[in-house]
């Protein structure tokens, strides 16, 4: 959603208005972005078909500005991996991947919504004592 948010302002569409646009209060866009309510897939194909509507961009362009970016393509790239690879050597060839988890995952900690499950902080939790232990 950040990223949709940006695209927004480099379009210099305003948060009100892509609300506006698909019948929703003025604030909606803004509750999703400061994370004071979580999306459907839905909700996102929405704002996605307005932003097209507004500006003229095609969908799958739009799409493809938001969903996908370096960091996305990294972890999907390790993720494909994960079920081939040996964990720890998978580890030790992406350090500083694994490394940049932590703050990821501690700054999710002061969220209002948690967008992480008990087992996958349990699973980052071993991934990092793997790390400490290099």
């Amino acid at each position: 959603m950040d990223n949709f948010n940006r695209f927004l302002s480099q379009h210099r569409i305003a948060n009100r208005e892509i609300s506006r646009y698909i019948g929703a209060p003025d604030n909606a866009f803004n509750k999703i972005i400061n994370e004071m309510s979580v999306p459907s897939v839905a909700t996102i194909v929405r704002y996605v078909h307005a932003a097209e509507q507004i500006i003229g961009e095609n969908k799958i362009s739009i799409y493809s500005k938001i969903l996908i970016d370096n960091e996305i393509e990294k972890a999907v790239s390790i993720l494909n991996q994960i079920s081939d690879a040996d964990i720890t050597e998978l580890i030790k060839e992406n350090k500083e991947f694994f490394k940049s988890l932590d703050f990821y995952f501690s700054t999710t900690q002061s969220k209002k919504v948690d967008p992480f499950t008990i087992e996958e902080r349990d699973i980052y939790a071993e991934i990092k004592e793997m790390l400490d232990h290099e």
